[in-house]
């Protein structure tokens, strides 16, 4: 597994993991009812491994060389990541980029990128000894949850504001979660899933609040920079949901590479969201490493 350590992204300071630590116990306490979460933790990884591994990229081994996972029979049994990174012949002429690949994430098991934080999320419960998972969410974060959590036994609770579209309600219930309607506004269901997870002692999957959210999405440029090896790509376009997707690929393209595989000049660039909530936005620009270059560009309508 890959050595780590918590740490504060506002004083620096290095905390050993323990269940129910998701942000600096100095800083939160300057926490101000409806402003920027204080405190916020990332994960410091030490001793990567110095070559790619030949191990199937998704797999137990890949992941518990790349990723903050103490025993690798805590990963549900979900195979999550290790999507193709797809040559896109028709496009590449279309668009005059004769370099350009897609890498596919909608064959994780939901169909979305958001497998990745939930993978790793769940596995961490797992080895904290925890039996249920919550997270409030409008819809795909709250699926991923329920069909990870699903595969390995563990209990989702999903906060869902009073705005969630019904077919992704069904898409969560079809999976066994228990879902929770509240009614106001993300910020809102956020707020009490924060107080639920405190009262119950349940893990929290909050994206930008669980450091290991952005760990688990950090798979994908992994993945890219394994299957591109030994070269780098330029740019990588990336849709910017709340943000933690970005955050993620930056964060796998920063870390200490094998063999240098992975260069500075791979850049994540965010397209915005359609209609975010200020707490996103909040919470994205305090995620944002200070090393990464962080040029959004919007597409033509």
């Amino acid at each position: 597994m890959a050595r780590f350590r918590l740490r504060c992204s506002e004083c620096g300071l290095e905390f050993d993991e323990r269940p129910g630590l998701y942000v600096c116990p100095t800083c939160s306490a300057k926490q101000e009812a409806g402003g920027v979460t204080r405190g916020v933790l990332e994960v410091a990884i030490e001793g990567l491994p110095t070559s790619w591994r030949l191990a199937r990229p998704g797999s137990a081994e890949f992941l518990t060389a790349f990723l903050p996972i103490n025993e690798p029979l805590s990963l549900p049994p979900l195979p999550v990541g290790g999507t193709p990174l797809m040559e896109v012949p028709e496009l590449r002429r279309a668009l005059g980029m004769d370099h350009l690949f897609l890498k596919d994430d909608t064959r994780n098991p939901s169909g979305s990128t958001k497998d990745r934080a939930s993978y790793l999320v769940v596995a961490k419960a797992i080895e904290y000894g925890s039996n249920t998972v919550a997270t409030a969410s409008t819809g795909n974060a709250a699926t991923a949850l329920a069909a990870v959590a699903a595969s390995a036994g563990v209990r989702a609770v999903v906060f869902v504001p009073a705005g969630a579209p019904p077919a992704k309600l069904v898409q969560m219930l079809s999976y066994g979660a228990e879902v929770l309607p509240v009614a106001g506004s993300y910020d809102d269901a956020f707020e009490l899933s924060l107080a639920a997870c405190d009262r119950f002692g349940w893990t929290n999957r909050n994206t930008a609040f669980n450091p290991f959210t952005i760990e688990g999405k950090k798979t994908a440029s992994l993945e890219i920079a394994a299957a591109m090896d030994p070269d780098a790509p330029d740019a990588v376009v990336v849709s910017a949901g709340d943000g933690v997707i970005t955050a993620g690929l930056a964060k796998g393209f920063a870390d200490p590479p094998p063999s240098g595989a992975v260069q500075t000049r791979s850049h994540p660039y965010p397209a915005p969201p359609a209609s975010p909530t200020a707490s996103r936005l909040r919470r994205l620009a305090m995620r944002c490493s200070a090393s990464a270059r962080y040029e959004p560009r919007v597409a033509p309508a």
